[in-house]
Parts: C-alpha cells; structure tokens; sequence
C-alpha cells in the first residue's frame, strides 16, 4: 500500500507521484522480513531505517537540477557575486550556481589525475548530492522525456546503432553497450576509464566535460523552456544561469584556452578553424544573455497565452544556442578524423580514442535523418575501425558534411579547417541559394529547402514515439522543429499547416472533420503521436508507424493540396514570386528532404507522400526498369511542368496541373489501402491498423465521388481500443469500392501495383503470379542420379541449376545481376525468392527466426525489422546486392544458393507438409519441389564437394549428408504417394514432421561445413574468402539463435 500511495497506479493521469524516500522504506521493511542478505543488493536500500515512518514525499520539480532528481541548494539564494559575474562579469547570474562551478572544477583536477581511481574519486566525488556522475546517472525519466529533445535524440541514435539492443519485441528495455540506455554518459565514461589501452586524463576529463557536462547544460536550456511554459519561473532556480555556469565554469579570462571549462575547449576547436564570424564563444555569450532576458521576460507574462508565446520563442533561440554548441563537436570529430588518417599537422596523443569520442556526440544526430549513412559510419569508425587514408577521409567527411541540415548547423558554422589540403572535400551551404534539387525538381524561389526538411519533423516524431517519449513528440506536431518560421521567430509545424487556406481544399477539409463511423481523420495522427483513443493499446512500434502513414496522407497530403491551389490564387492574381514560393512548397512537402537530389529519390528514406508510392511500388513489383515509382516519376514532371505555368502566368494550365497531381496522389491512396487490406488478418494486426489509418486517408474522396464507396469501407474496417480489437474483412467489397473509385476519377489502371482494376474477387496480388498448378510427371524425369523419382512434373526446377550457372559464370556483375533479377525459366527469378519470401513464409518458424536473428533497426514507419537499411524479411536480396554492388560475383554465386535456394527449399518442405494436412490429393507436389531444388539449386552438388574434406565417404553413390537428405525425401514422398492412407493420419503428418525436421538439420549440416571450409581457407586464400565467411556465418548463425544460444550467437556475428 505504501508503494501503491507513493508511486501511483497505472493507467491514471498521475502515474509517478515520485514518493521516493518512503517506497525505499518499505522494500526495506520487506528486505528485512523476508530475510534478504543485503549484500545481495546492487542498490542501497538497506541504508533506509525501516522503522522509521516518514510521510509520502511530493514531488516538487522546481527545486531539482534537471536529470539529477538532487536539490541543487537547499536554500538557494540571490547571487552574492553580481558585480564579478561569470567569466569576469560577462555574464551575471541572478542565482547563485556556486555548485555548478564546483563541479566544473573537479573536471580540471580528473584532467591532472595520475591514476584512474584518482579520476574516479573525484568524478563520483558529491556535495550535497550531486557529482559529475550524477548528472547522468540520477536522470529521471518522466524529466527528460518531457523537456529535453536532443538527449532523447542521443538514446535513440545510441540504442540504434550496432552497440545497441533491446527485447524482442523491437523496443523494451532499450540498452546501450549492455547498460541501460538511460545513463548512457555514464557508461562511455566508464569505458574511457576503463579502455584496454590504459587511462588518459585529459582524454577522461574531455569525455565527462561532453557526455555529462555538456549534456546536462542542454537539460538546463530546455527546462528554462518549460518553466517559462508552465509558469514555474518565480522558482528560486534560473536553468539559464545553470547552463551558462556548465559553460564558464570558473574561468575568468575569455582570452585564454587553457583549462578543463567547455568554454575554452570551445575556443580550442575554434582556433584550428577560420570562418565562422563571430565566433562559437562570441555567439554563446551573445544566446545566454538574450536567453536569460528572455527568461526574465517570462516572469513578467501577463497570462497564460503570453507565456506560452514567449517560451514558443525561447525554444527557438534554445535549438539555435544548442546548435551553436554543436559547432566545436563537429570541428573536434573533423580534427580527429584528419588525425588518424595521418593527414592533420597536430596529431593527438590518444587520437583513435578521441576518434571514438567525437564519432559518438556527433553520428547519433545524424540517424534521425539518414539511418543507413549513421550505421555505415558507426560500423567504418566505431566498429570495424578501418584504417583511414587519403580516400577514405575524404568520403568520411563528405558524408557528414552532406548532412550538417541533421545537426542544425551549416559549413559556414564549422569553417574551414587549418589543416585543409586538395584532398579535402569543398563544403558550401545552399545559403547563398536555398534550392534543393528534389528528386529531378529544381525549385525556383529559395524557401525549398527549409520546407523539404518538414520530413525531419516527421523523422524526429517518429523516433520520439519509438521511444515513449510522445509528450516531446507532440510538441514538435504542435509547435515543429526543422523549418524556421522567420515572420515571427518560430517555426512551421504540421499541425500549423495542414489547416487549409483555400476555398477548394477546406471543402475537402469538411469532409475530413464530418466523417463518422468512428472515423476521425483530422485527429487520428494525432491520437497516434499520443497513444491515445483507438491506438491507446497498441505499442510503441505500431502507434510510430500508424503515425508515419497518417501524416504523409492527410495531413501533409492536405498541405500539398492547399500550396497548389494557394500558388494557383497568387497565379491569378499576377503575383509570380509569391506563386512559385507556394508551388516550390508544394513539391517540398511532397518529396522531401531526404529524398536526395537525384532523379526518382531514395528507396529507404523521406517519410512524404514520395516515399510511400516507392515503397509500394517495391511492394508490389511495379517500378519501372530504374526501381523508380511511375508514379512518382509523373508527380515529379507535373510539378515541373506547373512550375512552367505559374512563371508564364498560365493559371488555366496550372490548374490543370494541380488536378493532374491530386489525381496521382489519390492513386497512391487506392494502393495503399489495398496493400494493407490484402495483408491484414487477426495475426497481423500492424496491417489491420494501417489499414485503418489507409481509409480515413481516403474516405472523403471515396465519399465526393460516391457515398456509398465510403460507407463500404468505413463499414468494413474498424477499430476499437481498450482492449484493442481491429477488423479488416469482406476484402472483396473494399476492392470493389476501390475499383468503383479508379473508374470514377479516371485514374490509370496501369499506374496502379495492386491490380484493384482487374483482380479476381478473392484472389491475392502475390498468390495470384506464383501459385503452381501440379502435372504429372511423364517425362521419366529424375533427380540425384536417378535415386529420386518426382511424383509431379518438376523439369521445368530443374532449369534452375543454368539460371545460377548465369550468375557465377558472368563475365560481369551487369550480366550476374540480369541473371538474378530477370531470369525466370523455372517461374520466377532468384531475386523473388526473397522478395516473395515476407508472403509466402511469413508464419514458417525458421524464415522467422532468420529474420529475428539478423534484423539490426526497426523502421519506424511500419515497424517492421530491419536489416543494412533493407527489410529484414529480404535479407538474402540485401546480401546477393550487396556482393554484386561490390562487383564480388564469386560471393553473389554463393548468396543464391546458401541463402535464396536454401530458405525457399525449407519453405517448400513446410508446405508438403500443410498439403498433407490439407489433405487434396491434386495439390501435392511440394515435396518434389523441395528434391529437384536441392539438386538444381547446386545444393547436392556443394555436399558432394565438401564430404571428403570431413572424412564423409561415399555411401551407394553420394556423400554421407546426401545420402541422409535424399534418403529422407523419399520418405516424405510416400506419405504423399500413398494418397488414400498417409496423409490422411494424424499420426502420419506427424511423421512428416519429424522427416521434415530432419531434412533441415542435414541441409544445415551442408552449411557448416561450407562455413568451416571457408574460414580453414581464409588464412590463405584471397581477399575475398573473407567475404565468404561472413556469408557463411549469415547462413549459418541464425540458427544459433534459433536453438537459444543469444549470447553464443552474439559473441559468432561479432568475431564472423
């Protein structure tokens, strides 16, 4: 009861009550009945008084230091040193931080250290309850989550990179280098003091001044915000003063670098670097003064509106001041980079570690933005530790200069360094021009480029719900982050803009707000974001990617909508700037910042409307021969083709333009539902939700067209929370509604992937190009040199032994790849197999645990597993690509067969075994199916090379693992043979089964030997045996994890 009255209950509207002190008191009474040993404990509980009976403690945040939950004075007072001030009088503080600047002070003396434990002693050293520790290791939660959006952003790059993990499920118990993610400053400082290659003072000093100090002086800027947001100014604490305390330590004079303060290391980074005007500690100086009259400003609102508006504008100069900051992380991580790659005048003693350090406070801010450029970086230089050449620096720098919008910063921030040569690359900002190339787009007006980054809002909202941290995700829906509102120092945020403006769109707007049905489409992104009403049960990842859908469709949807027809007002009104400002915003918010400069964008990134037509033409393999979306490659010329009208003044073509474009993006809609009704099922309640989200996208525009076609849908697709229940049925209806649609607005059928226009009624996209339709075999056709004969006609399989010929035996990568991709003699390519594979297999076990074992991220947008930037349920496609990307061929050989063949003969013994279930004589044949591939597939092949080098002799005519395959195939084949018995018998099926199992476990055998032989080849072999062992260890591992072995696993995939 006490615990229950101190801590809250769950679900209600004040979860954590914080009663800290007596909830110790009573696990301590309890430590003592049950009669625990104490030193059993890892926390210090014992040290409570268990007969002491104190009162439930309030929280009171007001008193506390962000992130520490530890009163910083317990009787602050004014400052007593205003005439001296911080940094000799530059700055004043109003409060006294007399703690903060002793804290600062033991990072000088941890810099001067000789041993490791003296660090330690003065890093865990406390005052009053706060040490340089504890700023990160006493971080509460429910603080951070609500206030401070950059630590946030920290976890998750931290706990998305290879160094981090969690539970199964994709997201619980989120870790960081086996810690809890949490205190991760903690965790890299105890790895610093604890590194193989010994202690370092000043590179311990540096890391705790960046890990800890610095972070905890971003906490104090954002709670400065919500104090003056939720009235909490008139506290005896000023988070302004705090932060310029983290800043200025003790240091008095602003001419010096010396020292253990941020401040001079600042101005340590500034001084290798020429460029930036005024300055990092200049600007500082300038940001911290402005923000604590801000803050004051605060004190003096006259009400709550005021106060709102004024901390709205605080935040704004907050990002900035942080970004600021963020300018001496990216020289240091330049500098260092420079260092190992042995090319910098001034290398650094401990260089590699400094590498170390700067690459993780810089790459997590790149993962919001560009996940698969942040796991290649994290893997080139925290991981694998490449050495770095000339090269190597150059393309390293590159990236990351490319992505500077991801920090907030800009080249011209950074400067140039002193160090610079030829072979560095140029760095130039888009400032002198704000035009981004979008895809092929090239805008005319210069406000592009701060609209495109809306998809970063996206991203960050996102990741923010993946999280749990949904009150800061909320906060950049309502107030935004990425694109500067300069009319009134704020920024455009979704919910700002997908109010619309014009005449034509509100009318649709109506509609929107007058569905019924249970259907809300103006508020379902938001009850996403929040976890609320229909999503109020539903997880983290589901929620994150019922978000991702609905923001793209309707409320960036309707902001597209809204840009046009407004650059159609000022058409009209002969306004050619104010036109073409609104039709470049169109086409940003459509395609995105992520999206890239080149024709038909990315096929991973953007989070817009874009993305989604190209992942669903991925879907439903009707891309056009450059793997772009049709599409999206006619949204991209009519944007280009508007842009023409509106400089000439055709207003009539423009319009022209605009329905055109409306009318492609409601064709993105058909498909889109149609995927996810296709897919959704009672196991699969991800597509049932956003399937959901799907048709409230679309149902006003089912409802203008024919009401009928929106009553069906909104009819058949229902969702309830608490508990949660998801309903997609009658898909023949939805399909039919659509199709009703297509005809009535004149969409192009053959624009679309889903087949809506000419599906048979209850026939599946996939199943309706793959499903084999059984013969008998009359060809005397056999296979394994006449020891199995097929039941059914499976010649054409056996065609599939030339189509991997093709491939290995390319004279170039172009020919392997059209082999892999086009060939499709035995009815589908090799590509397909694992393309087909997320249809086909989706509730077989293995394919799972395969997918399980080697996912590495999460995609935020639909929650779905991923492996190197690609679906994880296409690992084998990644891995062939990747090896033809390389121009390896010899290992792209390997990957068809180890990985495409291998799975998709697994799947084939499953469903002999489903077909015996199933029980229709007609239908058996996959057992036949599962021989001729074993043998086509070069699979018999590679186990007669490799029994000799394991002692395996020959037995009647193949090796020991063939003879055991081949043996048990024939087997299996009876039970389908004896058509009137076998297949019949439960007992029977479950004979199968065992047979099954133990075809599998030969087939796996085959593997190990193949991963056994590459690595005893390795040592002498070429460059590329190495690539055959990490294949090798893919085909091979998962089946660790499958049997249990994580942690075997785990320690496998690292050393493989």
């Amino acid at each position: 009861s006490v615990i229950r009255q101190n801590l809250g209950t769950f679900p209600n509207d004040n979860v954590m009550k914080d009663g800290i002190d007596p909830v110790l008191v009573a696990l301590r009474s309890f430590v003592d009945k049950e009669a625990i040993d104490c030193a059993l404990l890892t926390t210090p509980i014992c040290q409570y008084n268990a007969n002491t009976n104190t009162p439930p403690v309030v929280a009171d945040n007001n008193g506390f230091l962000p992130g520490t939950g530890t009163d910083v004075d317990p009787s602050p007072t004014e400052n007593q040193d205003g005439a001296s001030g911080l940094l000799g009088g530059a700055y004043k503080p109003t409060t006294n931080v007399d703690m903060i600047i002793k804290l600062t002070d033991n990072i000088a003396m941890i810099a001067n250290a000789e041993t490791a434990d003296v660090a330690r002693a003065y890093y865990t050293q406390s005052e009053d309850g706060i040490s340089l520790q504890s700023l990160s290791t006493s971080i509460k939660w429910e603080e951070i989550s609500k206030t401070n959006p950059l630590y946030v952003l920290y976890m998750y790059g931290l706990w998305n990179s290879e160094s981090g993990d969690s539970d199964g499920d994709g997201y619980s118990n989120k870790m960081f280098d086996g810690e809890p993610l949490l205190p991760f400053g903690d965790t890299i400082v105890a790895d610093e003091m604890e590194k193989e290659s010994g202690f370092d003072a000043k590179l311990t000093a540096e890391t705790i001044s960046l890990v800890n100090v610095w972070m905890a002086m971003t906490s104090e800027l954002y709670q400065a915000v919500a104090y003056c947001r939720d009235g909490a100014t008139n506290s005896d604490r000023n988070p302004v003063d705090d932060a310029a305390a983290f800043w200025f330590g003790s240091q008095t004079d602003p001419n010096t670098t010396n020292g253990s303060t941020l401040f001079a290391w600042a101005g340590r980074a500034q001084s290798e670097f020429t460029g930036f005007a005024s300055g990092v500690n200049d600007e500082m100086i300038k940001m911290l003064l402005s923000l604590q009259n801000s803050y004051a400003g605060c004190k003096a609102a006259a009400g709550n509106n005021q106060r709102q508006n004024r901390a709205l504008l605080m935040k704004t100069d907050v990002d900035y001041t942080i970004q600021i900051m963020t300018v001496p992380l990216v020289q240091n991580f330049i500098r260092s980079l420079a260092s190992v790659s042995g090319i910098a005048t001034q290398a650094l003693n401990d260089r590699d570690n400094y590498m170390v350090l700067y690459s993780l406070m810089v790459l997590p801010l790149i993962s919001i933005c560009d996940e698969i450029i942040f796991d290649d970086l994290w893997e080139d230089v925290l991981v694998g530790k490449q050495p770095y050449t000339a090269v190597t620096f150059s393309e390293t720098l590159k990236m990351v200069q490319d992505r500077f919008q991801c920090l907030g910063i800009t080249c011209s921030m950074v400067g140039s360094s002193l160090d610079k040569g030829d072979i560095w690359p140029e760095c130039v900002d888009n400032a002198a021009s704000n035009r981004l190339e979008l895809s092929g787009y090239t805008p005319a007006t210069d406000e592009s480029l701060g609209w495109s980054k809306i998809d970063l809002d996206i991203s960050t909202i996102l990741s923010f719900i993946v999280m749990e941290a949904t009150p800061l995700a909320a906060d950049i829906y309502n107030n935004g982050r990425n694109v500067d509102d300069t009319s009134n120092g704020k920024y455009f945020s979704i919910n700002s803009i997908h109010a619309p403006s014009t005449a034509d769109v509100q009318d649709l707007w109506s509609s929107y707000l007058a569905e019924g049905n249970g259907y809300n489409p103006t508020s379902i992104s938001q009850n996403a974001i929040e976890g609320t009403t229909e999503f109020e049960s539903t997880s983290p990842l589901k929620n994150s990617a019922a978000a991702s859908l609905a923001l793209a469709t309707i409320d960036m949807h309707i902001a597209t909508l809204d840009s046009m027809y407004q650059a159609k007002t000022a058409c009209t009104d002969k306004k050619q700037q104010q036109a073409s400002s609104f039709w470049d915003r169109a086409a940003a918010i459509t395609i995105g910042w992520a999206e890239g400069a080149s024709e038909g964008g990315s096929d991973t990134d953007g989070h817009l409307f874009f993305q989604i037509a190209q992942e669903l033409c991925e879907h439903f393999d009707s891309c056009d021969e450059n793997g772009h979306s049709k599409i999206n490659n006619l949204v991209v010329a009519e944007f280009i083709n508007g842009l023409q009208y509106v400089q000439t003044f055709q207003c009539d073509r423009l319009q022209s333009s605009i329905d055109t474009i409306a009318t492609l993006l409601q064709a993105v809609l058909v498909d889109n539902l149609a995927f996810h009704t296709q897919f959704a099922s009672d196991s699969d309640d991800m597509h049932c939700l956003l399937a959901y989200v799907s048709a409230n996208a679309i149902v006003p525009f089912l409802r203008a067209a024919a009401p009928e076609l929106a009553n069906t849908v909104e009819a058949k697709i229902r969702v309830a929370s608490n508990p949660l229940t998801c309903v997609v049925e009658d898909r023949d209806a939805i399909y039919s509604s659509l199709k009703n649609f297509v005809t009535l607005k004149a969409i192009d059928c053959d624009l679309l992937g889903s087949e809506v226009c000419g599906l048979d009624a209850g026939q599946s996209p996939i199943d309706s190009n793959s499903d084999t339709v059984y013969t008998s075999n009359n060809s005397g056709h056999t296979v394994a040199n006449g020891e199995y004969v097929p039941d059914v006609d499976v010649k054409d399989l056996s065609n599939l032994k030339e189509v991997i010929h093709g491939i290995c035996n390319a004279v170039d990568t172009t020919s392997a790849r059209n082999s892999y991709e086009d060939e499709d003699t035995i009815g589908m390519s090799i590509k397909s197999m694992s393309l087909y594979a997320k249809y086909r297999m989706d509730d077989e076990l293995l394919f799972n645990q395969y997918v399980y074992a080697l996912y590495d991220d999460v995609d935020k947008t639909d929650g779905s597993f991923m492996f190197d930037g690609h679906p994880a349920t296409e690992y084998a496609h990644t891995i062939a690509s990747v090896a033809f990307d390389a121009e390896i061929i010899n290992t792209g050989c390997l990957a068809v067969k180890v990985l495409h063949v291998w799975m998709w003969i697994v799947h084939k013994l499953q469903l002999a075994v489903q077909q015996c279930d199933e029980g229709v004589p007609e239908n058996y044949g996959a057992i036949d199916e599962a021989a001729t591939l074993w043998e086509s597939g070069l699979l018999f092949q590679m186990a007669e090379n490799l029994g000799p080098r394991f002692g395996h002799q020959q037995m009647n005519g193949m090796t020991y693992l063939n003879r055991q395959i081949i043996d048990r195939l024939n087997s299996a084949q009876v039970y389908h043979q004896d058509k009137a018995n076998s297949c019949q018998s439960k007992n029977a099926l479950g004979g199968l089964r065992v047979i099954v199992k133990e075809i599998v476990s030969y087939m796996t055998a085959v593997l190990i030997q193949k991963l056994i032989v590459a690595m005893v080849d390795y040592p002498n072999s070429s460059s590329t045996q190495e690539d055959m062992v990490e294949l090798m260890s893919f085909a091979v591992l998962p089946r660790i994890m499958g049997c249990g072995h994580e942690e075997l696993y785990y320690d496998l995939y690292e050393k493989l």
